[in-house]
């Protein structure tokens, strides 16, 4: 019985001591606002910011593994239902969105999302993989070479954000 006792004092005393606080790694769980938008193509090594010096987007990390993105170009003006051309003008808008959410996670500097809704539908149910560089506040995204929705030819997407506070 006094044993008993000693041990549940004992485990008692040894969670109420303070222990020396590790450095923990940093996350990049938050709210992240898109600083540039550029792209590169594998071929030539050219970069150029195809959606303007004004791209502007978001993007939300959750803790629980949520994610959701949405990225904009700049000078997008609305499609006038009834004027001259408004179904080229849509489309030329959905050509300088991208949007998407479901889960993620990070292994070392990988980031692997899920998609599970996507203004791309052949996005919906695929893994898109990207590499990450965290500095403080700053997140550097990096895609995989993929296609372009606007011109069909085959870039590395660079992404750096913000975090809000």
């Amino acid at each position: 019985m006094i044993g008993s006792a000693l041990r549940v004092a004992g485990a008692a005393l040894a969670c109420s001591m303070t222990l020396p606080a590790m450095a923990a790694e940093p996350s990049v769980v938050g709210a992240w606002k898109l600083v540039s938008y550029t792209r590169e193509d594998p071929a030539t090594g050219a970069s150029t910011l195809p959606w303007g010096e004004k791209a502007a987007g978001y993007l939300h990390l959750l803790p629980d593994g949520r994610m959701a993105v949405v990225i904009t170009a700049q000078g997008r003006q609305p499609a006038v239902r009834g004027e001259d051309g408004f179904i080229e003008k849509q489309a030329k808008l959905f050509q300088t969105v991208t949007a998407y959410a479901g889960t993620y996670s990070t292994r070392g500097n990988a980031l692997t999302v899920r998609v599970e809704v996507a203004g791309l539908p052949e996005w919906v149910g695929t893994d898109q993989l990207r590499e990450f560089r965290l500095d403080g506040d700053s997140l550097t995204i990096r895609t995989a070479p993929m296609q372009s929705v606007s011109d069909g030819k085959t870039y590395v997407y660079v992404l750096s954000w913000k975090r809000v506070t």
